[in-house]
């Protein structure tokens, strides 16, 4: 069984006498074969349940198909009633607007004491404007009737409720409450519709009028949401061929009411006034639901379906509908229900009327017209003078493409008409469609109307009139793309309706108030198996199944609140992710390898905003660094206000360490909160230091450090004073671990034991205490030996090295005799692992010409795989160099490579460790290297090596400052074309390769080369040589060997690296080393 919710709460047409309306209709699955019969017979079985698909196929894919299945017979459209607060200024304003003719009206001066309505009409088109009057005048009038006084004769409609019609105005504002069809008979049509699931809202009441006798009969159910759908009929006398069947009680005697509306209202002399418009095509209602709105409407009808349109039938991608349209036998009552899509970039035109309605109603009405050309001219010019407004005009590539489209069909002359008036073309296999909308011709963004003409689809009915079929044209599918655009350009103009899907930038407290709503939506989930911060959602698990659940949790919820996710971004199913800015995995975080990478590259700071950013970007990952604030200090100090920027040797040494730190940073440990924590603190008179850490199997891994500079004002105070406020500065730093937990803070103090038997304290003092008897804790003392890291973080700042400035004056290197004869080359390490697997570049650079080759290679790239790459990408164009510059990378250093060099005939000239200026041409290379591709990776970095062949390309053919030409002019003896070319041409014609002028050219160039390079040298040293200062070696052979074995037993004694470990061997080594 299905069941759908879209019966109302009361449309405001009388409900006396109605039957009682269940909450919502039930409807069954059964259904039966459908045959072709009269059109005026039911056509189905009063147990038969006509089904719709419950799934839409898609324009493409749908196939009408008439069945002839209406329940009763349908005559076609009678009228359209609208609920308002004020029916005269409504009613005026609509009859201005289209070129409509007020006929009848009800009202005070008819005797109506309950409300007043006005009808409009133009050709076979009735609008009924109604608004009831104040509760006290309708109540007097109520009253009077309930007392046994004579009952309203003059109020056409007698069971009007204007409690209910007030409701409704208040609800929707200017909409229609009553669809009206012109039936063969309103009783027949009741019982049919209520019998298969209709909800009865009026039961057939017979209105007689007092002037003519003439009689209507009329009878509502629900349409959809709060609107009715109102069955009008006039008794008439069938001829033989017409007759329904036998049981029709006999209509002898009864004369039918002729008037335009329902009887007893008064007629109107008013001018003929119209525009052209003919009648109702078709109304279009919105339901949140589509299929169950459908059923209900093809079960209590029979009406069929007509056509469907999905989303990607319509071509929209900001936002989209659904939507199926009803039609009956004749196909001239067409009804199409819309639903909105959800998904889309911007919310669903469909879904900001539900919003703005309240629930379901008839969105939009098309009228039709003879002659749309001179009904929109006639329209547009009343826009100014209280008319309506329409859309705006489709963009210009629309109407670029209509006379391809439509150029068979439309003269140029009316092609430039649509153009001019904005209307909207579109075709099917059988007519053509001209369309367009007005604006919401009412407060609220519910209601439009749709001026249209339909041209072809002729046929000869059986009374020999020439009629147009239903449809004809479609729906305007070609043009919903169009539609949609103008509909979405005009409610970013009307502030009430423009809604933000997504949260916008710059708005205050915008980031808080997502992150709320993301704390609301995962609340129950939090920190057992997703973590939020405003739109990075990780999900952890420690299965796979596991984590399976946890995604379709986690995309549920989202779905529920209507949030979306953009696929391109999301990553499923990692053992390694980046979040953040860090890499997380089973082996802990770590910072991302690109961030630290832009740390080791970051260039020496020239303004105090330098050293901000600077300072920025390792403060975000100061948690990994064992002394931060000690560290960066005199960096820090150079920030605040008034300080002028003075790089001493202290702030070159605290640039150098903190990269020196993040470059070779320790992996933590994920919290584990099934764990205790161990909290590791100790302070000086320097500052203080902490470690939180947690036991992994038989290893105590560090989750955070942190660390403090003592504030002078505590400096002097006692040692256990400080040792207190370093406890109490690292339970509050790390208050969200350790609260209501328990756990181990270790100190290699004992007085914070009896610190509490002390007779007197400072204030100070019985804070701190305070705040660590909140802590669930248990005291362990720890030696200051084993307590290395809390201890170092501590004292570093007192152990600072002293920096001076770089001992010995900088030489160049000769300037090579020409191109291709020397040339350096290193290994630059990117740190990202691209898609094809490749991590370093092999940078190779002419040291003459300054010509560079960039040459992916993976990390573990052994000396064989080098050697190969190095001839293939540089010997086998250029030849054998004669001197190789390189840093000592051991595969620089392997016998392979030394011997590889031999038989080439090179010399190989390796800069020692602490020197790797003197291979400054490749180390420069690799700042320009890593510089350009910033500019066009994407940001997943992993497609670096698929764009170095485009960097390679952009360095070589742009000048090089220390030549003043070109790498590729210089190293090849010509210029490359480039795209430039085209816009700069060069006026003088480049000489002939081979030809004697193309001789003097060159060697002209190598000459001016040498000269630039000799001016580029000098003033690099100038520069340097500033930053540096001059040596003067004594030598004490006798007591330099002992003072080195020293020096090595004292590192042996206070190891800094496994590397630095002093040994015999290598104090032999030294031996013969300096003895020699």
């Amino acid at each position: 069984m299905l069941s759908t919710s879209m019966g109302p709460s009361g449309n405001g047409m009388a409900n006396g006498g109605a039957e009682t309306r269940a909450s919502a209709p039930v409807l069954s699955s059964k259904t039966q074969s459908l045959t072709t019969q009269d059109p005026r017979k039911p056509a189905l079985d009063a147990d038969t349940t006509k089904t719709v698909p419950q799934k839409l196929v898609g324009h493409k894919n749908f196939v009408r198909e008439n069945l002839k299945s209406d329940r009763f017979v349908v005559k076609g459209f009678h009228h359209l009633e609208f609920y308002c607060g004020d029916a005269l200024n409504v009613s005026h304003r609509f009859a201005w607007a289209m070129g409509m003719r007020e006929t009848v009206l009800s009202n005070l001066t008819t005797g109506n004491h309950l409300y007043s309505s006005r009808v409009l009409q133009s050709g076979d088109i009735t609008f009924v404007f109604t608004a009831p009057y104040s509760k006290q005048l309708c109540a007097k009038e109520l009253s009077a009737v309930e007392q046994g006084q004579d009952g309203l004769p003059a109020v056409p409609h007698p069971h009007f409720n204007p409690e209910n019609a007030r409701s409704f105005f208040d609800k929707h504002g200017v909409a229609v409450a009553a669809v009206g069809l012109l039936v063969g008979d309103a009783a027949t049509a009741y019982e049919e519709s209520t019998k298969h699931g209709g909800i009865g809202m009026l039961k057939p009441v017979r209105l007689v009028d007092a002037t003519t006798g003439g009689v209507m009969d009329i009878s509502e159910v629900v349409l959809y949401g709060d609107v009715v759908l109102r069955y009008v009929s006039t008794p008439e006398l069938p001829s033989d061929d017409e007759s329904m069947d036998d049981e029709q009680p006999p209509r002898e005697g009864l004369k039918p009411f002729q008037g335009p509306f329902l009887p007893n209202y008064r007629p109107v002399e008013a001018p003929i006034c119209t525009l052209g418009l003919t009648n109702i095509d078709h109304v279009v209602g919105n339901v949140p639901q589509l299929l169950p709105a459908v059923q209900y409407i093809a079960n209590m009808t029979g009406f069929h379906e007509f056509a469907e349109f999905v989303a990607e039938d319509v071509g929209t991608v900001d936002s989209g509908l659904n939507s199926m349209v009803m039609a009956d036998n004749s196909e001239k009552v067409l009804m199409p229900v819309n639903e909105p899509t959800f998904g889309t970039k911007r919310q669903s035109q469909i879904q900001t009327y539900l919003e703005h309605n309240e629930g379901p109603g008839v969105q939009h009405i098309a009228l039709a017209c003879d002659d749309i050309f001179h009904t929109l001219r006639q329209m547009r010019a009343r826009s100014s003078m209280g008319g309506f407004e329409f859309m705006p005009r489709a963009s210009d590539a629309y109407y670029k493409c209509l006379p391809e489209k439509f150029g068979e069909d439309l003269t140029p002359e009316q092609l430039q008409q649509c153009k001019e008036l904005g209307i909207l073309v579109d075709k099917d296999n059988q007519g053509l469609l001209l369309q367009i909308f007005t604006k919401p011709v009412g407060d609220r963004p519910t209601i439009f109307i749709e001026i249209i003409q339909r041209v072809g689809c002729m046929e000869v009915d059986k009374d020999g009139k020439v009629a147009q079929r239903g449809g004809c044209g479609g729906f305007g599918k070609g043009n919903f793309s169009e539609l949609f655009k103008s509909i979405e350009e005009f409610e970013k103009t009307f502030v009430m309706v423009y809604e933000f899907v997504v949260m916008p930038f710059g708005l205050c407290n915008a980031s808080g108030t997502f992150q709320h709503a993301m704390n609301r939506i995962f609340h129950d989930h939090l920190d057992k198996f997703v973590v939020v911060y405003l739109d990075d959602i990780l999900i952890f698990s420690k299965s796979v199944e596991e984590h399976a659940q946890h995604v379709e949790t986690v995309l549920s919820l989202l779905r529920q609140h209507k949030y979306k996710v953009n696929l391109e971004k999301c990553e499923f199913d990692r053992t390694k992710i980046l979040y953040l800015g860090h890499e997380v995995s089973a082996e802990g975080i770590r910072p991302e390898d690109a961030k630290v990478a832009s740390i080791r590259d970051w260039p020496r700071p020239q303004t105090v905003t330098e050293v901000r950013s600077f300072l920025g970007m390792c403060g975000y990952y100061r948690n990994f660094v064992k002394n931060y604030s000690t560290v960066a200090s005199p960096l820090t100090d150079l920030t605040r206000l008034d300080t002028p920027l003075d790089l001493s040797d202290e702030c070159e040494g605290a640039f150098k360490r903190l990269k020196h730190a993040l470059v070779n940073h320790e992996v933590l440990m994920v919290p584990d909160p099934q764990k205790p924590f161990i909290v590791t603190t100790d302070a000086s008179q320097y500052g203080i230091g902490a470690v939180l850490a947690q036991q992994d199997g038989k290893k105590l891994r560090p989750i955070e450090y942190t660390s403090k500079k003592m504030p002078s004002k505590k400096m002097a105070k006692s040692t256990y004073e400080r040792e207190l406020y370093a406890l109490y500065k690292a339970l509050v730093h790390w208050r969200h671990f350790l609260l209501g937990r328990f756990f181990y803070p270790r100190t290699d103090h004992q007085t914070l034991k009896w610190i509490k038997t002390q007779p007197a304290l400072f204030d100070a003092v019985k804070r701190w205490i305070e705040v660590i008897d909140q802590y669930d804790l248990k005291l362990e003392y720890l030696k200051g030996e084993y307590n290395k890291v809390a201890d170092a973080l501590s004292v570093c700042q007192r152990d600072k090295p002293r920096t001076q400035a770089p001992l010995g004056l900088l030489k160049s290197l000769p300037i090579p005799d020409g191109p291709g004869l020397s040339f350096s080359m290193d290994f630059m390490d990117t740190l990202v692992t691209s898609k094809s697997g490749k991590r370093h570049i092999f940078v190779i650079i002419d040291g003459f010409t300054k010509y560079a080759r960039l040459i992916p290679m993976p990390e573990t790239a052994r000396t064989e795989y080098v050697i190969k790459l190095f001839k293939d990408n540089w010997v086998r164009d250029f030849g054998l160099p004669k001197t190789i510059i390189s840093d000592r990378d051991v595969r620089f250093t392997s016998k392979l490579w030394k011997k590889t060099a031999e038989q080439m005939g090179s010399q190989l000239r390796m800069t020692s460790g602490n020197h790797p200026e003197a291979n400054g041409q490749a180390k420069q290379m690799n700042r320009v290297v890593q510089h350009l591709l910033r500019h066009y990776i994407k940001p997943s970095q992993d497609d670096w090596d698929e764009q170095l062949p485009r960097i390679a390309n952009l360095y070589n053919n742009a000048i090089h400052s220390s030549t003043d030409v070109s790498p590729n002019q210089l190293h090849l003896g010509w210029k490359p074309r480039s795209a430039l070319d085209f816009l700069l041409p060069e006026n003088r014609p480049a000489a002939t390769p081979g030809t004697l002028e193309y001789g003097v050219q060159y060697e002209k160039l190598l000459h001016e080369a040498v000269e630039h390079m000799k001016k580029a040298q000098q003033a690099m040293i100038a520069s340097e040589t500033q930053h540096r200062r001059q040596s003067t070696f004594q030598f004490f052979m006798i007591s330099m060997f002992d003072m080195m074995v020293a020096v090595l037993d004292n590192l042996q004694n206070h190891p800094f690296s496994p590397k630095f470990n002093y040994s015999k061997e290598s104090s032999r080594n030294l031996s013969s080393s300096v003895g020699s």
